[in-house]
């Protein structure tokens, strides 16, 4: 048995009139309004998303299982992504940012740093998207059994870097290409292990422990 997430995307609307002195002044006016005391719904897209799946008869407690490009693609829209996606691929932008650009001299991780250097930024800034949802599917399996498993560490700055310093080859040698990714379940073991290790050294030095690499 399977435990499929699904959604479809219900818009709301409203029609406000302002009093303004031209167009663009009226649009921006309807840009900075935060008032939706009474939206209207207009259900104009019954378009399927399928969004995350696990093995099982109930979400998280099973194997989280990936969604297949081709079905994920002709049912979500291709170039579309699911707002833990879009969480995902920023944290992984940003930790990628903090190894190479924004850390100290000697501070950051050099490998990140030479692969940035080689294949340039605007490269790295798209590989953040295959990486991130990479970094969601062993994030799942490391919660399937433990929803609370990461709760000690923060997701954007400590959860993320962890996976992401896993995303590795045999000599530490960092992947962007979604062919080349390590297997995901492996890759929870191996990060559950760290957590976990992290965890009990943090707890005998009485500090709230920090991965590697944050």
């Amino acid at each position: 048995m399977f435990t499929i997430e699904a959604t479809y995307r219900v818009p709301f609307y409203r029609q406000t009139t302002y009093i303004a002195d031209n167009f663009k002044q009226a649009l921006a006016f309807a840009l900075e309004d935060d008032r939706w005391d009474s939206p209207k719904q207009a259900v104009t897209d019954r378009t399927t998303y399928l969004t995350r799946a696990w093995e099982g008869v109930a979400a998280f407690e099973g194997r989280a299982l990936p969604i297949p490009d081709d079905l994920s693609n002709e049912r979500r829209g291709k170039g579309s992504y699911t707002h833990l996606e879009m969480e995902a691929a920023l944290c992984v932008w940003e930790c990628i940012n903090d190894w190479t650009v924004n850390a100290p001299d000697g501070k950051g991780d050099q490998r990140w740093h030479e692969l940035r250097e080689g294949v340039g930024s605007v490269q790295m800034r798209h590989a953040s998207i295959p990486l991130g949802q990479w970094c969601l599917e062993v994030y799942d399996i490391c919660t399937s059994a433990d929803k609370n498993f990461f709760d000690t560490i923060a997701y954007d700055w400590e959860v993320i870097p962890l996976i992401l310093s896993h995303c590795v080859d045999s000599d530490g040698c960092p992947f962007i290409e979604p062919a080349s990714f390590p297997d995901p379940d492996k890759a929870a073991g191996a990060v559950m292990a760290a957590h976990r290790s992290n965890y009990e050294l943090g707890e005998k030095l009485g500090l709230t422990p920090v991965c590697e690499g944050c």
